[in-house]
Order: C-alpha cells, then structure tokens, then sequence
C-alpha cells in the first residue's frame, strides 16, 4: 500500500540525515533508456540500490524493499537522489510525490459522525455487471502493470549486483 505523506515525510528526514552523514554514497549510472535517470545509491551498511527517474516515473523508482513492498510513491533513495542532484527542483518533486501518496487515516476526533441510513435506488443488474466486469479489468490491468514493474526492477537489481560486485 502507498505511503501517506507523513509517511513520506519521514523518509524525506532519513534521507537529510543520510546525507549529512557522509555513509550513503550515488553514483550517477548509464541509463537504460533515453530520458531515463539512473543511479546506484549505496546504503551505510553496503548494499546498493537502483534509483531511476524518467517522464512516466518522474518521482523515481527503487529497487529498495521499503519502495517495493509500498509501491511507492517514494523512499529515502529517490528522496537522496532527487535532493542532491536536483535541489532546485525538490520543492517541485515534493509535491507530485504528496499527490501520489495515499491520504492518511483520520484521527479518532475526526471521524464522522455515523449517517442515519437512507432508501437505496435500485439499479439495474446490468448496469452493475459492466461496472464490475470494467472494475475488475482495471485492477488485473494494473496489477498486471506493478507485476511487470517489480519484475523489471528485481532484474535490474540482481544484474547491478552482479556488476557491482564484477
């Protein structure tokens, strides 16, 4: 599930710090498409991570766990990157990244109040079909899209390894 953007926010902190650090090291790579964006960012304990950006991922993608497993919108990586090679830019990077985060969850004070229940217009069950036949194609879509997605990006990640250890 997507990050929410206090979510994000904290990765954005862990980033600063890293880099404050001095223990996380990017290394600018070749990319494997044209406008493509392609780095190996290297965490404090060794391991490395592939970091790409590119105009239909313009927030960048990680091969890091935290990103997989969330699928995205961002992790410490992509916000290392975006804030060291493109500081101008990261107030603009924040922003499409907060529009792809989930919205957080209300607090407890803020739940609405419950709604007295109201009549329910029928509709027709062939109306329902479709919208469930078209809801249905669109999830198996993308999640066909974020298999392929994760796929790519755990080969990407196998093969740098590979190379960074060649």
């Amino acid at each position: 599930m997507a990050l929410t953007w206090p979510e994000v926010a904290q990765r954005i902190e862990r980033a600063r710090e890293g880099l404050k650090s001095g223990r996380y090291d990017i290394k600018r790579v070749e990319p494997l498409v044209e406008g493509e964006y392609r780095f190996i960012v290297t965490n404090g304990d060794g391991v490395p991570y592939a970091v790409s950006f590119r105009g239909d991922k313009p927030t960048g993608v990680c091969t890091c766990p935290d990103f997989i497993g969330r699928k995205g919108p961002a992790c410490k990586h992509t916000a290392m990157v975006a804030l060291s090679e493109w500081p101008d830019a990261f107030g603009r990077w924040t922003e499409k990244v907060k529009a792809l985060c989930r919205p957080a969850e209300p607090e407890e004070s803020e739940q609405p109040e419950p709604q007295q229940p109201t009549q329910t217009p029928t509709v027709p069950a062939e109306v329902v079909e479709a919208a469930v036949r078209k809801a249905v194609h669109d999830a198996l879509s993308a999640l066909e899209e974020q298999l392929a997605s994760v796929i790519a990006q755990e080969v990407e990640r196998a093969v740098l390894g590979i190379l960074v250890h060649v």
